[in-house]
């Protein structure tokens, strides 16, 4: 029988690379959110001038 010992080690990798992926998608849809701001932004500025075309 083999005895089922949580390596600490392992699960502080784990939790690292957990944390690791979690921030990197936290920044991925911040960056994400600015860049649709700004091409909304851009739509928004650009509206006007069909309408007048």
């Amino acid at each position: 029988m083999k005895k089922k010992s949580i390596n600490p080690l392992k699960t502080i990798i784990i939790a690292a690379i957990m944390l690791g992926c979690l921030g990197y998608m936290v920044k991925c849809a911040i960056d994400c959110k600015r860049q649709v701001e700004a091409l909304t932004e851009m739509k928004h500025h650009e509206v006007p001038t069909y309408q007048i075309k």
